[in-house]
């Protein structure tokens, strides 16, 4: 059963547009969403792919996760310190 699942999951990231993420898009708003789908996705796959025993593979898969979480945070950072930006102009 697991197994299927991590083939599901496999082909979903060979065939998904999302599997990639423009890390030049224009709206922060969107790559973050992009992004907390795909890293969610490589968290279950890494352990599903735990689960089977195949601790390389799941290894890889967290490693990527942790990539594209880092890019997740610094964009959360990153829009913060825009509206901080903008509050500071509104109260000014």
């Amino acid at each position: 059963m697991l197994e299927e699942c991590a083939s599901c999951i496999e082909q979903a990231f060979e065939h998904s547009p999302m599997s990639s993420v423009n890390v030049e898009e224009q709206s922060i708003s969107n790559r973050m969403k992009k992004l907390g789908i795909i890293t969610h996705l490589r968290m279950q796959y890494c352990a599903i792919l735990s689960q089977i025993h195949r601790h390389k593979d799941a290894m890889t898969q967290a490693k990527v996760a942790v990539r594209l979480a880092t890019l997740l945070i610094n964009d959360m950072r990153d829009l913060c310190v825009l509206y901080i930006k903008k509050e500071e102009i509104n109260v000014a």
